[in-house]
């Protein structure tokens, strides 16, 4: 699985945390795909994202207790390493979620699906909000 992939399952799973989809998203961005793993440390993460050091550890830690993240700490010196991974049902959070979407029902996260307007319908849309309109209702 890519990290376009991993970061879609991080964002259908249900955790409705927004600091958690946050951090997925900069892991993702930061994710060696040759290498298996992103390796910012918890201070780059920080002044990256204007947040303080001990912030970016616990929303890494709510990814790792859902299930999406294994983290390695960095030697000294060393930033840490982070692998993606999927929950399993046995996972708090997220495998929770997870459980019940397979038992009561599809094996893949539902798509949303957005119908976009036809071009006729984008001018039609544009003409009328660009008409000049008499606030009276007199006839021009």
């Amino acid at each position: 699985m890519n990290k376009h992939e991993w970061h879609d399952k991080v964002m259908t799973a249900g955790i409705g945390d927004a600091q958690a989809l946050a951090i997925a998203g900069y892991i993702a961005f930061r994710y060696n795909e040759s290498a298996g793993e992103a390796f910012p440390s918890y201070a780059r993460i920080a002044k990256d994202l204007g947040i303080a050091r001990s912030t970016a550890q616990a929303w890494v830690a709510k990814l790792e207790k859902a299930g999406f993240l294994e983290h390695t700490r960095g030697f000294s010196g060393s930033a840490n390493r982070y692998m993606l991974t999927t929950p399993t049902p046995q996972s708090d959070e997220a495998g929770e979620a997870l459980a019940a979407w397979s038992a009561n029902g599809p094996t893949e996260p539902p798509s949303v699906v957005i119908q976009m307007p036809t071009d006729a319908e984008i001018y039609a849309f544009l003409r009328e909000a660009m008409a000049v309109r008499d606030p009276w209702g007199s006839a021009a």
